[in-house]
């Protein structure tokens, strides 16, 4: 629990560095880091859900990644990635790798073996589930403050090659 206020820090900053001009200027605006604490909290508490963090000596946390069972039942997988944020100044070092690798060494113990996530589709850093070898293979809208965003949903059928040993 004590890492939320991090967590929340690095939600509300990656959020805000990511997706100005692909979502919602007011939404950005009212995403707040005590929102975010409190959903992150809430989600430290499910004993379903795995949480994982980067941490820099100095800069405290600097990422994370939540991920679980599937929560949507019309879905190919069993296992969900639901999360995966990094502070910019930390994007492009194998950080989210790293922290992919732990999920996908964790979710196996909960009898997951696949997993997928959702991005939206403007997302600048969505080729990252590409790069581990995602496939897509669905799409859909969402509303967020009145627009309506396209996501794009990446999948794998065995997240065993993703996992990191020893964990």
């Amino acid at each position: 629990m004590s890492d939320a206020p991090g967590i929340a820090r690095v939600d509300v900053n990656s959020w805000r560095s990511t997706y100005v001009g692909i979502v919602p200027d007011d939404f950005l605006a009212s995403y707040s880091l005590s929102d975010r604490e409190g959903a992150r909290r809430k989600s430290l508490a499910d004993e379903s859900t795995s949480t994982y963090v980067a941490e820099h000596p100095h800069d405290g946390i600097v990422g994370f990644l939540s991920g679980g069972p599937a929560r949507m039942d019309n879905m190919p997988y069993a296992g969900e990635l639901y999360a995966v944020y990094l502070l910019e100044n930390y994007q492009r070092k194998g950080i989210g790798r790293r922290l992919v690798g732990e999920l996908c060494a964790w979710l196996p113990t909960q009898g997951l073996t696949s997993m997928y996530t959702w991005a939206l589709e403007d997302n600048p850093y969505r080729r990252f589930y590409e790069s581990l070898g995602g496939i897509e293979f669905r799409r859909q809208t969402m509303t967020l403050h009145g627009h309506d965003l396209e996501e794009v949903a990446y999948g794998w059928d065995d997240i065993t090659p993703l996992a990191f040993e020893g964990v």
